[in-house]
């Protein structure tokens, strides 16, 4: 007899409104913990290029690598050059496969976003910059799976095609998934919790990811505030709906 579950298609052990919502609240806290993490190493990536050991060698030699082809005899050639500050880059920064003792199998996810952060950014000060081609190299050097590969190129047309603040169409989604998750959920939510108890609810689960951001005023306050906002909104507007029924 097989006793095999599969956790793709078994239903979720969710009884309750308290248990789903407590089921969000904990995911929420994993995924904003990771991105306080991810916040955190963009603000630190590379900074160690700016240490006596390493700023010497690559103040220089990035300006020659712009003009050469990323992963060409001639790239490797010209970072052998300043082989010791690579040396020490590399020990110093985990979004480096060969920071690790068994490379890339070493690293964790929030090592690997980085990483792939990395090279895409990197594409912007090669003269012959192609994301693709880099993600092959990469895979041919640190030897990581063809699943991984698609997964690279996947989030890499994500990148490409992620919009930022100011763009309507992405403040016009904003509004319409607040609004659709409200209307899907409230009138379920309210039959267990008070409106003002759904509010603190909605305002307490983005307590994490506004911590996350006290360094700056980006795209990701904006639109995380729009978000808010328009959640909050909508649900009074259900509200309203359901106390005039």
């Amino acid at each position: 007899m097989d006793n095999h579950v599969d956790s793709d298609n078994a239903p979720p052990v969710l009884t309750t409104p308290n248990d789903m919502l407590e089921h969000v609240q904990q995911v929420c806290k994993r995924i904003t913990r990771i991105a306080e993490e991810l916040i955190l190493r963009g603000v630190d990536h590379d900074m160690s290029k700016f240490s006596s050991e390493e700023y010497p060698s690559f103040v220089g030699q990035t300006v020659k690598l712009k003009d050469l082809v990323y992963g060409s005899d001639e790239y490797r050639a010209e970072l052998e050059k300043i082989r010791p500050a690579i040396d020490h880059h590399y020990a110093h920064n985990r979004h480096h496969p060969k920071h690790f003792k068994n490379g890339i199998c070493g690293m964790n996810l929030i090592d690997v976003v980085e990483m792939l952060c990395d090279w895409h950014a990197s594409i912007l000060r090669q003269k012959y910059g192609d994301i693709q081609r880099s993600i092959e190299i990469g895979q041919q050097r640190f030897k990581f799976s063809d699943d991984l590969k698609q997964i690279f190129l996947n989030t890499v047309e994500f990148l490409d095609g992620h919009k930022t603040v100011g763009d309507t169409d992405l403040d016009e989604k904003i509004q319409q998934a607040a609004q659709r998750m409200t209307a899907e959920t409230a009138k379920v939510l309210l039959k267990d919790f008070s409106a003002d108890e759904l509010q603190s609810l909605m305002e307490a689960c983005c307590v994490g990811c506004k911590g996350a951001r006290w360094f700056i005023e980006s795209e990701c306050r904006f639109h995380c505030d729009g978000f808010i906002n328009a959640t909050l909104t909508a649900l009074g507007d259900v509200i309203v709906e359901i106390e005039a029924e």
